[in-house]
């Protein structure tokens, strides 16, 4: 059978038959051909491997760019009009656009990487590896699996074969040499332009960035960031600085959000102290509040930080000091307020302590968090229980469920699915919490006493709150320590109230009435 654009006949691939690109099946015995010489390699040969795969591959959003990732070295030709070649060195995989791959070295893409992995790059050439059916195969199922619809696979790997086909790849014309490669997946691989229209995809992969920003999806996120990120002219800017910091701090790794600024070059008194209050609010999420506090000391006078400071000022005097009057000018603060960083980042945190210390504005305050706003599942989460503003569908199978559990009215089934939701992939982790305190926020006030005794003897309330933030611990601790105390269970208090005394002897809330207020429980 041949057609415009298939072909399954080794006769119709044999010279004077090309021209233009066309889907050619895999089989043992054009593997053997291309692989033996007899038949030579052609950038018009497309490989996929079932019929019913090829509309997948008639076309492909996840455009090119020009950052690549490479293990074969001398391919500096290469580089130039926007396309920059890298070792990778102090990055990640997910960076890169084109990743090309040397059998034998680390972060092989194998099927078992791809498919356990969360890059999508635009392209994977694999370098310096054998061919056979099987391989390809399962190579084209899982990089199609992880988003990727573009792979060459070349026996070749020295940058004589590599350095052609990246080329080419670019849109290059080029001379490919004579070792045998094999071009998987999209159609137009060879001849698609879309890499030269930088504005258009850039704008395109901003886009997905702020839409994976949306749900959660971090990791699918810091790939469009990258991608956009290498269509700018200035690779490391302030924007993409703050983009990038903010990813990786609501992805719970300070660490990494610190390095982030560290690592920016600061142009000026205005971008030092962007940076600056970015790294005040980094300690301030860490619970180093001294740190927090001396990157905060001298931009008093910083014009452009003025809604910031305000409300960054009020937002310690509320949890640091137990001042909740304080609340009032987070209370007063419009969606529309100008500030550097998001208004949640303010609002979040003084929300879930004032839930704790049973304040109502805790609700009015959540509801002053724009639509959009980037948050972590784990904010997400406790944000529909404070308010009832339902999270967005997630990535995450188990956090959609998480979320779902509040609309369950069979108070039996939702222990029973909270039960199953409390251990991730990993065990016990920072989504843990959550069902749990949507258990004990939905038998406030009922009669299944008995039946909340023994959901919470089935659980490791110790390891759960070890995994979650200081804030979301105290939430559930409280809730619990209300129901033992309602039910007189004054022995069972007594751990319970030592682990809501230690989180409460951090130094953000080791001031003012709330610290106060659980060691006055403690002593009764």
């Amino acid at each position: 059978m041949t057609s415009g654009y298939v072909k399954d006949s080794v006769d119709a691939l044999m010279p004077g038959s090309s021209g233009s690109p066309v889907f050619v099946l895999l089989s043992d015995s054009v593997i053997d051909l291309i692989s033996s010489g007899k038949l030579k390699s052609s950038a018009d040969f497309i490989f996929v491997n079932t019929m019913d795969r090829i509309p997948f591959y008639m076309n492909d959003p996840n455009s090119l760019a020009g950052n690549i990732y490479s293990e074969v070295g001398g391919l500096s030709g290469v580089s130039g009009e926007g396309i920059e070649v890298s070792d990778g060195k102090g990055g990640s995989l997910a960076d890169y656009s084109v990743i090309i791959d040397k059998t034998g070295i680390d972060n092989e893409m194998t099927p078992e990487f791809l498919f356990s992995s969360r890059i999508s790059p635009s392209c994977i050439i694999r370098a310096g590896m054998k061919s056979n059916y099987q391989s390809l195969t399962l190579l084209m199922e899982s990089a199609l699996y992880s988003g990727t619809k573009r792979l060459i696979v070349t026996s070749g790997n020295d940058s004589g074969t590599i350095s052609p086909l990246v080329k080419k790849l670019y849109g290059k014309p080029e001379t490919l040499t004579g070792t045998p490669f094999f071009t998987m997946g999209y159609i137009n691989i060879f001849i698609d332009r879309s890499a030269l229209q930088s504005r258009e995809i850039g704008d395109e992969a901003y886009s997905r960035f702020t839409g994976y920003m949306k749900t959660g999806a971090f990791q699918k996120a810091s790939v469009y960031l990258a991608r956009w990120n290498s269509f700018q002219k200035e690779r490391r800017s302030l924007a993409y600085t703050a983009d990038l910091w903010l990813m990786e701090l609501l992805s719970g790794r300070a660490e990494s959000s610190m390095a982030v600024l560290n690592s920016y070059k600061v142009s000026g008194d205005e971008e030092n102290n962007m940076i600056k209050l970015r790294r005040a609010y980094t300690f301030f999420s860490s619970g180093d509040l001294k740190s927090s506090e001396k990157e905060l000391a001298g931009l008093s006078e910083a014009v452009s930080l003025t809604g910031d400071l305000k409300l960054f000022t009020a937002l310690l005097k509320v949890m640091r000091d137990g001042d909740l009057s304080a609340a009032d000018v987070l209370v007063s603060a419009k969606k529309q307020e100008k500030t550097v960083l998001p208004l949640e980042r303010y609002l979040l945190p003084a929300a879930q302590f004032m839930f704790i210390s049973g304040d109502d504005r805790a609700v009015k305050l959540l509801s002053l968090i724009p639509e959009g706003a980037y948050l972590s599942e784990g904010e997400h989460l406790i944000r529909y229980i404070i308010s009832g503003v339902k999270p967005p569908v997630g990535e995450s199978i188990r956090f959609n469920r998480t979320a779902s559990l509040r609309d369950i009215k069979d108070l039996s089934v939702q222990r029973e699915n909270a039960q199953r939701l409390i251990r991730g992939v990993k065990g016990i982790d920072s989504l843990s919490i959550f069902p749990v305190i949507t258990v004990m926020i939905s038998h406030e006030g009922g009669s299944n006493s008995d039946e909340i005794i023994q959901f919470g003897d089935s659980i490791n309330l110790k390891r759960i709150i070890t995994e979650s933030g200081d804030l979301t611990s105290l939430i559930l601790l409280k809730k619990r320590d209300n129901f033992l105390l309602s039910n007189e269970m004054y022995a069972e208090r007594v751990p319970l109230l030592t682990d809501m005394l230690a989180i409460a002897s951090n130094e953000l809330l080791s001031h003012g009435e709330f610290s106060g207020e659980l060691r006055n429980c403690a002593l009764h």
